[in-house]
């Protein structure tokens, strides 16, 4: 009975390695993360301890951002590449089709006039048959095509900023927290100092 061989996929070889190499920092920095799981701060040295741990397991995470860059920073070149040899041609297929259903929705909403101008037409009297407006408004109205359907979405659109209720606006933190150091007032905010740690 043959066994299956199992598939190799191209990026195994460095996936592994980096498997490998991301245990290895793991390893060295699990005594400090001991430490820092079982620590309890009740002195001075202990909160220095404590800082000096920290900012040593810092060191073996930014190691681990070094050797991740080895792996993805090829791949990111290879992305930006590859987007700028296609993105030329997308670029113009999404601006044909933008051109296209500007043309296709006018022509569109010149049917509807013509169905809207029909059904005035027989309300004045000009067309005496229903029949007829029917048989003009099916002809008028049915634009589907194979690869076009007219649809119907829901859109929104902000008419009056000024009558939106309050539960809808989101304060603009940046200004806000701008306008706060140069100094300003802004009702409802406090622009205060609070204590945080730095290592």
């Amino acid at each position: 009975m043959k066994t299956k061989t199992p598939t190799k996929t191209n990026n195994l070889p460095a996936s592994t390695s980096m498997m490998v190499v991301a245990e290895s920092i793991k390893r060295k920095a699990q005594p400090l993360i001991k430490k820092v799981e079982n620590s309890v701060i009740r002195t001075k040295e202990d909160y220095d301890k404590e800082a000096q741990i920290i900012a040593q397991l810092k060191d073996y995470s930014k190691e681990a951002e070094r050797q991740e860059r080895t792996l993805t920073e090829p791949a990111k070149s290879i992305i930006k590449s590859a987007q700028e040899i296609f993105k030329p041609f997308r670029t113009l297929v999404q601006t044909l089709e933008g051109r296209s259903k500007i043309k296709m929705l006018t022509f569109q909403n010149k049917q509807e006039e013509k169905s809207q101008k029909l059904l005035q037409d027989f309300e004045s009297g000009k067309v005496k048959k229903l029949s007829t407006v029917v048989t003009k408004q099916n002809e008028l109205l049915n634009t589907s095509s194979e690869n076009a359907q007219l649809q119907k979405v829901w859109t929104l659109t902000i008419v009056d900023e000024a009558l939106i209720p309050r539960k809808y606006l989101v304060p603009d933190e940046t200004a806000i927290r701008l306008a706060c150091k140069e100094g300003k007032k802004v009702a409802g905010c406090k622009w205060e100092q609070i204590n945080q740690i730095a290592i």
